[in-house]
C-alpha cells in the first residue's frame, strides 16, 4: 500500500515540469494573433526573479498571473503580429493609439489564457499592476530566435495546486483529514481505579499495611488513552496474572 503524500516533493516546482503545457499555450496563442503561425516563441522556463525590475510596464490579473514587457517587448510583438520589422521611430505619433491597442489587446488575451490554464476563473480585471513578485514564478517568453521579450509570471501558490493537478493520479497523493492520518498511529492506555487526595507530609509516613482511601466507591475502572481520558469505562477482571478491563460504558468527551 503506497503510502499518502499531502505535499508535494523536492523538485515538484521545477519549471521542466510544466514546459509541454506551457509550449502547448504559447503556441496557440501565437497562431492566434502573429502572421504566421511558425513564428519563433520560446518559453525559457527557469525562474528569473531578479530580472523583474528590467520590465516596467504589466498586464496583469492581481495575485494569479501576469505579463511583464518594456518598449522593446511591445515593439517585437507588433513585428510578429504585422510579419513585417518594425523601427521604433517609425511609429507615428499619431499611430501610437492603433499600436498601443492592439499589442494590449494581444497581451491581455494571453493573460486570460494563462489565468485558464492554471484553472483559475478570469472574471478579474486586468490591470497595469505587478504581482507580488516575493510569491510568484517568472518564466521568460522570446519572440525571436534570441533575447527576451516578455516575462510571465504566475502566483507560487497558484503554481502549486497546478503542478498537483498535472501530476499523474498515481503519484499525485491523497489529502487526508488529521483524524486518519493520526488513525494507525498506537497509544499507551492506562486503568484508573479511583483517585484520592493526602498532603505530602502524609504521603512521607506512609508505609505498608497503611490503607489509602479512593473516591472509586462504585468500583468503575475509566480508561486512558495517553494519560487523557477516552470516556470508556468499565470493570476489572482477572484473567490469569493479567488483568483485563470489561467496558461497561462509553461517554461522549468534549473535543
Amino acid at each position: 500500500m503506497t503510502a499518502t503524500k499531502p505535499w508535494l516533493p523536492a523538485g515538484a516546482m521545477d519549471p521542466v515540469h510544466f514546459e509541454r503545457a506551457v509550449q502547448q499555450l504559447i503556441g496557440e496563442w501565437s497562431s492566434h494573433w502573429f502572421a504566421k503561425a511558425s513564428a519563433s516563441v520560446r518559453p525559457r522556463l527557469r525562474e528569473v526573479g531578479g530580472m523583474a525590475p528590467r520590465f516596467p510596464n504589466w498586464r496583469s490579473i492581481d495575485g494569479l498571473c501576469g505579463l511583464a514587457f518594456d518598449e522593446t517587448g511591445q515593439l517585437v510583438l507588433a513585428e510578429a503580429m504585422l510579419d513585417r520589422q518594425v523601427a521604433a521611430n517609425a511609429v507615428q505619433s499619431a499611430d501610437r493609439p492603433l499600436f498601443e491597442d492592439i499589442t494590449l489587446r494581444a497581451l491581455d488575451d494571453l493573460v486570460e489564457r494563462i489565468a485558464a490554464l492554471v484553472g483559475r476563473p478570469t472574471a478579474a480585471r486586468i490591470n497595469c499592476e505587478a504581482l507580488g513578485l516575493g510569491g510568484s514564478m517568472m518564466w521568460e517568453i522570446s519572440l525571436r530566435r534570441s533575447g527576451t521579450s516578455l516575462l510571465m509570471a504566475i502566483d507560487r501558490s497558484e503554481m502549486i495546486a497546478w503542478r498537483k493537478r498535472l501530476a499523474p493520479a498515481s503519484i499525485r497523493g491523497k489529502l487526508t483529514g488529521i483524524t486518519s492520518a493520526l488513525g494507525p498511529q498506537s497509544v499507551e492506555i492506562d486503568a484508573a481505579f479511583g483517585k484520592g487526595s493526602i498532603t505530602l507530609s502524609e504521603l512521607e509516613q506512609l508505609a505498608p499495611g497503611d490503607v489509602v482511601l479512593l473516591d472509586a466507591a462504585s468500583g468503575a475502572v475509566a480508561l486512558r488513552a495517553a494519560g487523557r481520558p477516552t470516556g470508556l469505562s468499565g470493570t476489572i477482571a482477572a484473567d490469569g496474572p493479567k488483568a483485563t478491563i470489561n467496558l461497561k460504558e462509553r461517554k461522549k468527551m468534549a473535543r
